[in-house]
């Protein structure tokens, strides 16, 4: 539920209606804009607050499914419930696509007296890379049951936000072993047997 703030003009969102009554583990920021938030349940995602439309979340060509339609949650943002999680992957720096571009720029640099436009074309190419490289830091994924391409978001403190989230899923297996006579030692990526 949103609800108009003291101006009108602004938005509020109520603290119920984004952790929908769970215990919330980790509140915070997305680098590229929006709140991510993880509960007892699932994984929060409101992207951008503001409520801009604008595709500025670092698209990186394969598997960045914010603007996908999960079912889950509204129209400002949308839930992953944990019990469909299957792997979360945490990337701090792309180390091939950084190394690229310092070669790049190195061989645009050791080209100047050959062909200085030539040589300022690769500066700027590799320039470019390491720029990409350096606004893609800290990608978390999250792999999901039933869903071909992994949500991506890139959380503002990714060790605090993966933390949150182990400590989530830890508690979801605990819940379920009992329950389905099944130990953590014959358990697959999804709780079941393997």
């Amino acid at each position: 539920m949103v609800a108009a703030d003291a101006d009108g003009g602004g938005r509020v969102v109520l603290a119920d209606d984004v952790t929908g009554g769970d215990r919330v583990r980790y509140r915070g920021t997305d680098r590229f804009g929006g709140s991510l938030s993880v509960t007892d349940r699932r994984i929060v995602i409101r992207d951008d607050i503001d409520g801009d439309d604008s595709d500025e979340h670092g698209d990186d060509g394969d598997g960045d499914a914010r603007t996908g339609d999960s079912g889950d949650g509204d129209a400002d943002g949308r839930a992953v419930p944990l019990t469909v999680v299957e792997e979360l992957t945490y990337r701090s720096v792309d180390w091939f696509t950084l190394l690229l571009g310092v070669g790049i720029v190195a061989f645009g640099l050791v080209s100047i007296p050959r062909h200085r436009l030539g040589a300022a074309a690769f500066v700027l190419a590799g320039a470019g890379s390491l720029a990409v490289t350096w606004r893609r830091r800290g990608r978390v994924r999250i792999h999901t049951h039933g869903r071909p391409k992994p949500v991506t978001v890139y959380p503002a403190d990714p060790e605090e936000f993966l933390a949150a989230v182990d400590a989530s899923l830890a508690g979801i297996r605990s819940e379920r072993s009992p329950d389905d006579g099944i130990s953590d030692d014959e358990s697959g990526p999804r709780g079941g047997p393997n």
